[in-house]
């Protein structure tokens, strides 16, 4: 089957939408055989960074010998990026490899129990299949949404990352922070090492509750058992020194933007250290951090005038990607381009960003349900003093934004991943 007919295939069933259970993926690795069970795994949960941390955890792991099956989502350009080995996109012969390996049995258990499988248990399924086929010695699993209903969950993961908690996805998880760390906490096994980054003490207190519950083995705190000591800006990302439970790491270059990045920095040694049941090599260890990229999270795309691309898509994450372009870049203006997915808070989301624009493009993305631009425009004007514009069509949004931006000045385009994509694929790779 070629790589167009498995892509068409899975598009058909993303109108499927959210199907809490994990009734579907029990039943569909089973009948694969268990590849999740390949290797040992670690999963990663959290409102935002675990895209980041996931990939960091892969290249320290990678850099420590072993060989890496990474999971993450959504994409930005291509599914492939979601099935990593070795921290490299696989290929398109491998993507339809694992989906030959999984299609007889989605096709089966729709007649065996009358369900289709989601798209994101299809891919999860294509993921465990292509990790147990490479063999890879280790899965990093970031998780879909939430926890204890998470596909990635069959996998029964020996380390539980945790690197935020924040408000998203209230309908599905909870209305408070503390409702949320404890769905999320759902991916903790027994006998597990529990590792929480910085959050609010809530969030950790119910993460910490359902790790005794469970019989975790051990809870590594932010904070606590780790830190962040020193961090100072670079050209091109930062300087980090971290302290963990096992040791202290110095001058560590990161080619990541802004304090949360650091800070999903330490949380990564940290799982990384559990994962290894040891002290990293420092030297091990820097090589790593300077080879982490993470697409589409404060990435420069463009210089005169500067262009970064991010998708944060909630209130905490316009915060963070604020305070770390303030922190990081001189400019004389910022343009910004932004698009939101229906479902989010585009008020929160506009009152962290617009008070920093002078000129805003309310946009959106050609795929996903979005939120109208005329709408953002309007929570824009609201909580800005800049030129507000509206141009619902992105190329033509970006096209804009070089028109009336100097040498001097910051084009960004945030709000979400999807509008990331779509704009990284006019920019970088068009």
């Amino acid at each position: 089957m070629s790589y167009k007919d498995a892509i068409d295939y899975l598009e058909l069933h993303t109108n499927l939408g959210v199907k809490p259970g994990l009734e579907r993926i029990e039943w569909l690795v089973d009948a694969m055989g268990r590849p999740d069970r390949c290797a040992p795994a670690i999963q990663v949960t959290g409102t935002n960074g675990k895209t980041t941390v996931a990939r960091t955890v892969a290249q320290i792991l990678q850099e420590c010998g072993f060989r890496t099956g990474t999971y993450t989502s959504p994409h930005l350009e291509r599914i492939n990026e979601r099935i990593a080995l070795d921290c490299e996109p696989i290929s398109d012969d491998a993507f339809s490899g694992a989906f030959e390996d999984v299609l007889p049995f989605a096709e089966l258990m729709k007649n065996k129990i009358g369900e289709s499988a989601t798209y994101f248990e299809l891919v999860t399924a294509m993921a465990f299949a292509a990790f147990a086929d490479a063999p890879v010695s280790v899965q990093i699993l970031e998780v879909g949404m939430g926890g204890a209903w998470d596909a990635t969950n069959v996998a029964e993961a020996q380390v539980a990352a945790f690197t935020s908690v924040s408000l998203d996805h209230t309908d599905y998880l909870g209305d408070t922070v503390e409702a949320i760390a404890a769905e999320k906490a759902g991916i903790i096994s027994p006998g597990s090492t529990v590792v929480i980054g910085y959050m609010p003490q809530g969030s950790v207190a119910a993460i910490e509750s359902r790790a005794t519950a469970r019989g975790a083995a051990s809870v590594l705190k932010a904070g606590t058992d780790f830190e962040i000591v020193d961090r100072a800006v670079a050209h091109g990302g930062q300087v980090i020194s971290l302290q963990t439970p096992l040791s202290h790491y110095s001058d560590l270059y990161l080619p990541l933007y802004g304090e949360h990045q650091a800070l999903n920095a330490s949380v990564a040694v940290a799982v990384a250290e559990a994962a290894v049941g040891g002290e990293l090599e420092s030297e091990l260890l820097c090589l790593a951090l300077e080879k982490v990229q993470s697409p589409g999270r404060i990435e420069v795309v463009g210089h005169s005038p500067l262009v970064v691309l991010d998708g944060a898509h909630n209130p905490s994450g316009a915060a963070s990607l604020m305070s770390a372009i303030r922190e990081s870049f001189l400019f004389d203006r910022l343009v910004l381009v932004i698009g939101i997915l229906e479902g989010k808070d585009v008020d929160g989301i506009a009152s962290a960003l617009a008070p920093e624009a002078d000129i805003a493009i309310a946009t959106q993305a050609a795929e996903g349900h979005v939120v109208p631009a005329d709408v953002i425009a309007q929570a824009i004007a609201a909580h800005g003093n800049g030129l507000v514009e509206v141009c619902e069509d992105l190329s033509r949004a970006v096209e804009l934004a070089f028109e009336v931006a100097s040498a001097d000045d910051l084009i960004l385009v945030a709000g979400s991943l999807y509008l990331v994509g779509e704009a990284r694929s006019q920019l970088v790779s068009g």
